[in-house]
């Protein structure tokens, strides 16, 4: 309790979390990252205004019951780990620790990383009108996963730091470092020795830097672009598939979460209104937007997740507040899958881009 007597955000997290007590007696590596969330729950709300508090903490402990009612809807774990390991992936041409040495070597980003006083690998970086605490290292992220930021690749504050960069200029030809592009598909090269050595990383482009080789000829820069035409192609395939089956597994997950969310709804219906939940499931088909549309999309819930629902749903639940809450949920997820469609068909229909070439020169060239 607080000073008044009122209820603190951490209690109220608390209580909300004892409600579904069963889910900490099966966490088995899916639940805990996301019952994880609740105490980012508690530092989020508390950092809001009194009067806002009430509302926000309802948003962010619906969207973490969500999360966790589609994880315990997910197929046996055993099954999954008897699937094929995912190929393993090469390293990037520029690690994370390249990228610390860089932005904190750099003129105009280095004076903004200051070390952390208390945990060591940790910087308070000064960007956007705040301070944030961030670490290029993951095993210390992972020491302190509710006050620390990765910065890492797709991490929306990295990219916004590194597009705050002006690009270098470019020429058609001459003295410097090749870019070849087609799409999000890069390449790099130096001429030297009459010949295209490609840079493949950080150490690569230093060297070329220090010792560029010689002027790029325009015919040459016209050449690679032909003979790269087939191995760019081969590339945007294989990222186009990554993203098809990324889209996919996104679509699915969500099809768990509305399964779940109708399973829930048609338990209500069963005890608000003494059905069988048969006949709940008819009468829920029949009223209309959001739950109609929504079966139409995904289906009907299968007897394993309505068990599932049931045995979570209790009596006292079956309030119009419950009813509107799992409304609200319904039409969220409809929506998501609406829009994960429309990304669907949009990359189904992508071609292969023209491949560019162009030359950065050297600061001395």
């Amino acid at each position: 309790m607080g000073p008044q007597g009122e209820e603190t955000v951490e209690a109220k997290v608390y209580q909300a979390l004892s409600q579904r007590i069963q889910w900490f007696q099966s966490i088995v590596g899916g639940l805990a990252p996301i019952l994880a969330r609740a105490s980012r729950i508690m530092e989020t709300t508390a950092m809001q205004p009194r009067e806002n508090r009430a509302e926000i903490l309802e948003r962010l402990l619906e969207d973490l019951q969500q999360d966790i009612e589609a994880q315990m809807a997910f197929p046996n774990l055993d099954e999954w780990a008897e699937a094929s390991p995912p190929p393993t992936l090469p390293d990037p041409p520029v690690s994370l620790q390249d990228l610390e040495n860089i932005l904190r070597q750099s003129s105009n980003y280095r004076g903004r990383f200051q070390p952390h006083p208390e945990w060591p690998g940790v910087y308070r970086l000064d960007w956007s009108g705040r301070l944030w605490n961030v670490t290029f290292d993951p095993d210390v992220a992972r020491i302190y996963p509710e006050h620390v930021r990765l910065l890492t690749w797709g991490d929306p504050l990295l990219e916004e730091i590194l597009h705050s960069i002006e690009e270098p200029m470019k020429i058609n030809a001459g003295m410097g470092i090749l870019r070849l592009c087609g799409g999000n598909i890069r390449r790099w090269f130096r001429f030297r020795n009459q010949e295209l050595e490609p840079i493949r990383g950080l150490h690569n482009l230093v060297e070329a830097l220090r010792n560029p080789g010689q002027p790029i000829p325009e015919e040459m820069i016209r050449n690679v672009q032909r003979r790269f035409q087939d191995t760019f192609r081969k590339e945007f395939q294989r990222q186009h598939q990554f993203e098809v089956e990324r889209q996919t597994q996104i679509l699915e997950t969500t099809y768990h979460q509305g399964w779940m969310v109708l399973a829930r709804t048609t338990v209500w219906l069963s005890l608000r209104h003494g059905m069988e939940i048969r006949e709940a499931l008819r009468v829920l088909g029949n009223r209309g937007y959001p739950w109609a549309p929504l079966i139409v999309e995904i289906g009907y819930p299968k007897e394993e997740i309505l068990t599932i629902a049931w045995d979570m749903f209790s009596d006292d639940e079956a309030t119009d507040e419950k009813w509107e809450h799992l409304k609200r949920e319904a039409k969220i997820i409809l929506h998501k899958i609406t829009t994960i469609r429309k990304l669907s068909a949009q990359t189904l229909r992508e071609h292969f881009p023209q491949i560019s070439a162009f030359v950065y020169p050297l600061p001395d060239a």
